[in-house]
């Protein structure tokens, strides 16, 4: 009887890849860039702010060959911009990281149609049809791989960020299904769930948001070199920092004792919001 060995396979290579970062302008969008640019990637560098990647592009162009398009990632036609533009200088993609995003902060009863549709248009509809429109091309990529910033909300919901918890349930959900359907393509899919970050995510908020009170979270720095490794080591799913994983792992085993603590944290919103 033959005994096959375990083999690792190998690790996949950044240098000379053909990477996108959405979200680049700021946070870890752009940690992630100058992680992947020091390691020898090509980026194409996507955000809604010109004049913010265009610095950030200037920065990295002295290690990297870096490009931009500014656009709003939730338009049709600006997602048709980025698939022409990959195919007419690139012909082919290795990297597609889906990082853009946009939180909400308040009361499910009270939160504007506004509100709900744009955490759900960017969080969740914007990197699967940004995905669906490359995936020509990331087939004719090297390695190529679809990676996907969600959150450890999208695993348990907490009071005040019901769409946004919404949203990354629904991107993990599709990832979880689409990492089924492109299994033989040749096409890995990943997913990358960090809890609070220490970034300007909270100054951004959907409109029709309340202001939270933050608190200290991980460095976008060490979130984009955890994402790298994950990228490098072929993992298909990872949820970052301890205090993440625990909550993952009480909302799996003791569900009761989360629905306490979130009735706890709700009252608590409530009492502090309070006009």
């Amino acid at each position: 009887m033959r005994v096959r060995r375990w083999v690792r396979p190998r690790r996949r290579q950044i240098a000379g890849g053909r990477w996108i970062v959405t979200g680049a302008s700021r946070g870890i969008g752009q940690a992630l860039a100058e992680c992947a640019a020091g390691r020898g990637a090509r980026l194409l560098l996507v955000a809604r702010s010109a004049d913010r990647l265009e610095r950030l592009a200037q920065q990295l162009a002295a290690t990297a060959e870096v490009h931009y398009l500014a656009g709003d990632l939730t338009e049709p036609q600006f997602r048709q911009q980025i698939g022409d533009w990959v195919g007419k200088n690139w012909a082919g993609c290795d990297v597609l990281i889906n990082n853009a995003g946009v939180g909400s902060y308040g009361p499910l009863a009270e939160a504007p149609e506004s509100r709900l549709r744009a955490v759900m248009e960017l969080d969740f509809f914007a990197p699967i049809l940004l995905a669906q429109r490359l995936l020509p091309w990331l087939k004719q990529g090297r390695d190529p791989l679809i990676a996907n910033i969600g959150s450890v909300l999208g695993y348990c919901a907490v009071p005040w960020k019901a769409e946004y918890c919404a949203a990354k349930a629904a991107l993990r959900m599709a990832v979880d299904a689409w990492r089924a359907e492109l299994a033989g393509s040749g096409v890995d899919v990943l997913l990358v769930s960090p809890s609070t970050v220490e970034t300007s995510f909270f100054d951004h908020l959907a409109a029709g948001s309340h202001p939270p009170h933050k608190r200290r979270g991980a460095s976008p720095q060490w979130i984009a070199l955890q994402t790298l490794k994950a990228i490098e080591h072929r993992r298909s799913e990872v949820v970052l920092t301890w205090e993440a994983r625990a909550l993952v792992w009480v909302s799996r085993f003791f569900p009761a004792l989360l629905r306490w603590a979130n009735a706890v944290y709700a009252r608590r919103c409530n009492r502090l919001h309070q006009p």
